[in-house]
């Protein structure tokens, strides 16, 4: 741990005029004080970059990964000095740099105020570390958050279905209607929210989908994100009607949820739900590898494997 002045950690640099009648529709983004506020077909940077507000809004540092345009209400870094970007994007987000406001009206960040400010800086091994796992926090967040965010859709469309257009799930066809089928109808309006997982997924989610492609299971496929009924489960083997969910943080907040689609699945069409959580795979992978293959045979022994198997997907 090293402690320097702020000037000889980064160089903070004022952004460029971008007035809106100017700015021409582009892939672009155009970052200010707090966020993205456009796209332009120009770019002024390439990635990595990390800005924080100048004028207007104080306090917010951004990480940007694409080619990009600082606006003049933004601050950037100019020269990381050596530094890891992704570090310094961690370390300005611990500094109070909405207290250093020089403006009279309209907040200001005036970066030479902050040229003489004494920080601690890591050395370059600590920050790799620090970056990396704060990093996989990040991602989780995110990802969680995105998850909510269809769950959260996905339980308005089921009110919406179920309490207001009256339209109930679909019924399994007769047991002498289809011999041999197991007819696991799905809502469609699920198709889009499930590729969006798989695009997606979880750290967790990654490491378990290594487990699957890895091992194989003797030779039984599971399926990412797939829509069962008015559900999305984690993982499916459709040979042996077994759903696999890992759960997050999140899990807490939504267990009623969960309780009612395992409840759902089971009893209407004998799907089995398993569930990880996340420490769990992230710590533990070959133990949850092992607990899974010993319940597959199990599962194999009990239960014969269907003749045909006919789902909506």
């Amino acid at each position: 741990m090293n402690r320097i002045k702020f000037k000889e950690f980064v160089t903070l640099q004022r952004g460029y005029d971008l007035p809106k009648s100017e700015m021409v529709e582009g892939e672009f983004p155009v970052v200010g004080s707090t966020s993205i506020i456009g796209f332009h077909n120009e770019y002024k940077q390439n990635p990595p970059g990390v800005v924080t507000g100048r004028s207007g809004s104080l306090g917010t540092v951004q990480y940007i990964t694409r080619k990009y345009w600082p606006h003049n209400t933004s601050l950037w870094v100019k020269d990381f000095k050596d530094n890891l970007p992704r570090y310094v994007y961690y370390l300005l987000r611990t500094l109070p740099l909405a207290n250093y406001n020089a403006g009279a009206g309209v907040p200001t960040l005036n970066r030479n105020h902050l040229d003489n400010l004494d920080v601690n800086i890591h050395d370059l091994p600590d920050q790799r570390r620090v970056s990396s796992i704060l990093s996989a926090y990040d991602d989780l967040i995110e990802n969680n958050t995105r998850r909510i965010k269809v769950l959260e859709e996905m339980a308005q469309r089921i009110y919406q279905e179920w309490f207001v257009n009256f339209e109930f799930p679909v019924s399994p066809p007769d047991k002498g209607e289809l011999e041999g089928v197991k007819y696991i109808p799905y809502n469609t309006k699920l198709k889009e929210y499930a590729r969006q997982n798989r695009k997606n997924p979880t750290v967790a989610e990654k490491k378990m989908w290594e487990i699957f492609s890895r091992k194989q299971f003797g030779g039984l496929k599971f399926t990412r994100q797939k829509p069962l009924e008015n559900f999305i489960v984690d993982f499916y083997c459709s040979e042996l009607l077994l759903g696999i969910e890992i759960d997050g943080d999140t899990h807490a907040f939504q267990e009623k949820y969960d309780e009612l689609r395992a409840d759902i699945l089971q009893k209407k069409y004998g799907i089995e739900i398993i569930r990880y959580q996340n420490s769990e795979v992230l710590s533990n992978t070959e133990g949850v590898y092992l607990d899974l293959a010993e319940r597959v045979k199990s599962k194999k022994r009990t239960h014969p494997i269907p003749s045909l198997i006919r789902e909506g997907i």
